[in-house]
C-alpha cells in the first residue's frame, strides 16, 4: 500500500526530495549582480496565466458569443515535477502572491524568471488562492453573453494541473523557457446551460457560490479540463 502526499503515491515518503523556492529566493532577471553575470543565461522558465482558449483554439479573448471584459487570477504556488532517475518525484515549488491579468498575461507583482536545473519535467501544478483564507477572491471574470453581463467570481483555493506525458515539459540549459498556462474561461462560460441563470436587479448574471450555483459548479468542472500548459521547446 503506498502512502499519499500531495496527490501522489510514494512507496516511502522519505524519497520525496522537495526543493522550495520561495517568492524571495526566485532568481529574477536584472536583479542585482556583476556585469558580467548579467549577460549569462538563466537555466530556468517564466510563467504566465492567460485566458486564452486550450491549445489548439482560436486565439483572443472572443470565444463564440462569449466577451471577456476583464478576468484575473490570484496565484500562490507553482509545482513543476519531475522524476529522477531513481523513480523518486522531485517537486519545485514556488510560493507567493501574485495577481495576474488573464486578458494579459501580466502579473503583480511580476513573477520572477525561476532558476531550475535543465531537464524534462512532466507536469505543471498551480494553486489559486489560499485555502486558509476562503473569503479572498482567487479566479474573477466579467464579460457578455449574447449581450447579457455576467460575473463570475471563486473564493478560496483552487488547484489546476496540467501534464505533458508525451514531449513533457522541456528547460533547456542556459536559457529561458517561457511556459503559458491558458485558461479557456470564455470557452466554459459559452458551455454553460443559461436556460436557468437568473440574474439580479441589475440585469448582471452573477456566477459564484450563492448565486447560480449549479452553473458555479459546471464552471469549475469544466474548467479543470480548460487548462492547458503551452511551452516553447
Amino acid at each position: 500500500m503506498g502512502v499519499t502526499f500531495y496527490g501522489y503515491t510514494q512507496r516511502n515518503l522519505v524519497l520525496l526530495k522537495k526543493i522550495w523556492l520561495p517568492a524571495l529566493a526566485l532568481i529574477a532577471l536584472g536583479t542585482a549582480c556583476s556585469e558580467d553575470e548579467k549577460s549569462d543565461p538563466v537555466t530556468g522558465y517564466s510563467l504566465s496565466l492567460k485566458s486564452g482558449p486550450a491549445l489548439g483554439k482560436n486565439q483572443g479573448k472572443t470565444q463564440g458569443t462569449v466577451v471577456l471584459n476583464s478576468a484575473y487570477a490570484v496565484l500562490t504556488e507553482v509545482e513543476l515535477e519531475d522524476e529522477d532517475s531513481n523513480g523518486d518525484d522531485v517537486e519545485i515549488d514556488i510560493e507567493g502572491e501574485f495577481t495576474f491579468d488573464l486578458l494579459t498575461g501580466t502579473s503583480l507583482p511580476a513573477l520572477p524568471t525561476a532558476s531550475i536545473p535543465a531537464g524534462t519535467y512532466d507536469e505543471l501544478d498551480i494553486e489559486l488562492g489560499d485555502d486558509d483564507n476562503g473569503n479572498a477572491v482567487s479566479l474573477y471574470a466579467d464579460g457578455t453573453r449574447d449581450g447579457v453581463s455576467f460575473e463570475i467570481e471563486v473564493r478560496g483555493e483552487v488547484e489546476f494541473s496540467m501534464e505533458d506525458d508525451v514531449n513533457g515539459i522541456v528547460i533547456n540549459a542556459n536559457q529561458t523557457t517561457p511556459l503559458t498556462a491558458n485558461m479557456a474561461i470564455a470557452t466554459v462560460v459559452d458551455q454553460l446551460d443559461w436556460t436557468g441563470a437568473v440574474a439580479d436587479g441589475d440585469g448582471v448574471v452573477r456566477i459564484n457560490a450563492t448565486s447560480n450555483t449549479s452553473m458555479y459548479s459546471d464552471f469549475l468542472s469544466k474548467l479543470q479540463a480548460e487548462v492547458e500548459i503551452e511551452d516553447e521547446d
